[in-house]
């Protein structure tokens, strides 16, 4: 623990990691704290947020506005707490970090992330069992508009991972994964072909790699990646990512 401590002080990743995602939380979700200051409901606690006031800003049809609205600060919430704590490297220590570059769907990607293990282990009769991590990871996505330049977008995203693996890892130890998690990304237009709706985005990937090294610290692998907003809000376009990642396990 203490080991993971000291290297997590001496490296400007996890800082550089933490502060990306306070700034852009704080410039995504900059709209909610607008409504905090609108006029409260006749007979309401001044300064109240009115979700009827919220409703034609956020303009999503239905009975999802009221949900949306909730779901938008708790999402605020999420990303302060995520950002505090890979600023804080006694609060929980960092059992690895990555990074990965992809493309897909005429948009290029970059990305790198930390890892916190789970501990624990499910279905471990065989030789084979399943374990996981969370992963925080904050990127940056390019894609061309019509002018011929690129849209830059930041992408941060916090996501479980499922993983199998062997029970004893071999020479060249192979693994499968799957995670579904959550992203919020800076702009909504990502190249000039495709828009989205909205800045928050589930992000489900499928993976297969190969960790290796004297510790089995060495990790390379694959990952399909799709991102959308479950149609949350349209259009929905989606977007597609094939990814090669390397990561380093502590």
């Amino acid at each position: 623990m203490k080991q993971k401590c000291a290297f997590y002080k001496k490296n400007k990743f996890f800082e550089w990691l933490g502060n990306t995602i306070l700034v852009v939380c704080s410039r995504l979700f900059g709209s909610f704290k607008e409504l905090a200051g609108l006029p409260a409901l006749q007979g309401g606690e001044p300064g109240q947020v009115r979700k009827e006031a919220a409703i034609p800003l956020l303009q999503v049809p239905g009975a999802r506005l009221a949900s949306l609205f909730e779901t938008g600060v708790a999402m605020k919430k999420i990303c302060v707490l995520i950002g505090a704590l890979l600023l804080n490297g006694n609060v929980w220590a960092i059992d690895g970090v990555s990074a990965e570059i992809g493309s897909g769907d005429k948009t290029n990607m970059a990305r790198i992330g930390a890892q916190w293990d789970w501990g624990k282990k499910w279905f471990t009769d065989g030789n084979w069992l399943v374990t996981g991590y969370w992963e925080a990871s904050a990127g940056r996505w390019n894609g061309p508009n019509s002018a011929g330049n690129n849209y830059n977008i930041t992408d941060i995203g916090f996501t479980p991972v499922f993983r199998l693996q062997q029970k004893n890892l071999s020479g060249l130890a192979p693994y499968l994964e799957a995670g579904i998690g959550v992203h919020l990304i800076s702009d909504v237009q990502i190249n000039a072909n495709r828009r989205f709706s909205t800045a928050f985005q589930f992000g489900d990937h499928l993976g297969a790699g190969l960790r290796f090294g004297d510790r089995k610290q060495y990790d390379l692998g694959y990952r399909f990646q799709h991102l959308s907003n479950a149609s949350i809000k349209d259009p929905n376009p989606g977007i597609n990512f094939s990814q090669i990642r390397l990561a380093y396990h502590f």
